[in-house]
């Protein structure tokens, strides 16, 4: 696609083709589960790793952890589910 005198490439179309086989669909998801397992343990590590470990806080930063571990994978996961 050209645009004031640039050549860009269709990203748009690149996305929609490979989001149409189910095979390619099925390896992002289960990407996604393993992005989630990842942050599942990370988030509240990476507060431990920094010294941020305090009885206080640490529920809090548990919850806001598992909940940004499940919310943010499953919203990338829902982009290629919808397109199939």
């Amino acid at each position: 696609v050209a645009y004031d005198g640039s050549e860009y490439r269709d990203i748009y179309s690149t996305v929609d083709y490979w989001f149409t086989k189910g095979w390619y669909v099925g390896v992002y998801v289960f990407c996604m589960v393993a992005v989630a397992f990842h942050l599942w343990h990370g988030f509240a590590s990476a507060f431990q790793t920094l010294g941020l470990n305090h009885m206080k806080y640490n529920p809090v930063i548990n919850f806001v952890g598992k909940a940004f571990a499940i919310v943010v994978p499953a919203l990338f996961a829902w982009i290629p589910l919808s397109m199939y």
